[in-house]
């Protein structure tokens, strides 16, 4: 598929829980090192720190995270990251 028609697939579709179902609560998931769902978090690449991803938490584990954000282009969108080789800072 091209980047136009993947674009439009994304802008058309809501995120959903990955894991199926309710997206994950405050009460059912956190991480030792004090994140839970709902924080807002600044995620940043360890490599180069110079794109900033701003977003609420709503999945958790020891080496992924998602976080919903507004896009001006695509509207609400969750992006998925790896825990390792990401700076992730509590707002």
């Amino acid at each position: 598929m091209a980047a136009a028609g993947v674009l439009a697939v994304a802008r058309e579709a809501e995120p959903a829980d990955v894991a199926g179902g309710e997206l994950a609560t405050r009460t059912a998931l956190s991480s030792d090192d004090g994140l839970s769902p709902g924080d807002v978090v600044a995620i940043t690449a360890d490599a180069d720190g110079r794109e900033e991803t701003r977003g609420t938490v709503v999945r958790l584990s020891a080496e992924k995270i998602a976080s919903r954000r507004e896009d001006p282009t695509l509207g609400e969108i969750a992006i998925h990251f790896r825990r390792a080789r990401y700076r992730i800072v509590k707002q």
